[in-house]
């Protein structure tokens, strides 16, 4: 099965065709790994939609935490990029806009343009926690709540569940689990933290915690939770 058959219902009907979805992990873990055969995999299954990655992460220095896909500014999402002395406006494909993690005022024009202009496709938020703090916006949470009447999937990605801002935790319908510097004491402390169904949850992040640890991979072993 496809790691982006959750995003279609015409295989499930439990599973809405738009959708939101979390990576959780410490470093080193292959976050950024299956965000990238994720992306693969969704261009594959629908080539007509497009898929903008917002990559602030300084960890591959100045090539971001996803090169080899074609980087596209604000303004030019907004009024079109030039192509060989030709404009265009992007409608299908890749890109990836690339901003300093520090530039607040980015972020929020950022998550305007997602919420004004993108339609039809699929946004990646790399290093979620630097876009919001620890304080969503009214912006961040109108995100999550209403991206499906825009046909968009949203997918974000944090180092560990605290990370996640409570205000957001319970409005994620996916969650890809992978081992966490964190310590839990059982489900109850998750349900307190507004994790959905917390002893699904902490059972699906328990299975991750105690996989061992291969030095030889890029991606290590990780859980799915479906709310």
């Amino acid at each position: 099965m496809s790691w982006v058959d959750r995003f279609d219902n015409k295989k499930d009907p439990r599973f809405r065709d738009y959708t939101s979805s979390a990576i959780i992990g410490g470093k080193r873990q292959g976050k950024s790994t299956l965000s990238k055969l994720l992306v693969e995999d969704y261009q594959k299954q629908y080539p007509w939609r497009k898929i903008l990655i917002y990559d602030p992460s300084n960890a591959f220095a100045a090539k971001g935490a996803f090169p080899g896909y074609e980087i596209i500014t604000l303004e030019e999402l907004y009024f079109g990029k030039t192509m060989q002395g030709e404009d265009y406006q992007w409608q299908r494909g890749i890109m990836r806009i690339q901003e300093d993690k520090t530039n607040k005022k980015f972020a929020e024009e950022f998550i305007d343009y997602v919420i004004e202009e993108f339609r039809n496709g699929l946004i990646i938020i790399d290093e979620a926690t630097a876009l919001m703090k620890d304080k969503p916006t009214n912006q961040h949470t109108k995100l999550l709540s209403e991206h499906t009447n825009w046909k968009v999937d949203v997918m974000m990605i944090f180092h560990g569940l605290r990370y996640v801002p409570k205000r957001l935790r319970g409005m994620f319908w996916h969650y890809y689990l992978f081992k966490t510097d964190e310590e839990f004491e059982g489900s109850k402390e998750l349900g307190g933290m507004n994790f959905p169904r917390p002893t699904d949850f902490y059972t699906a992040w328990l299975k991750a915690q105690r996989a061992p640890q291969y030095e030889d991979r890029i991606m290590q072993y990780f859980t799915c939770f479906n709310k």
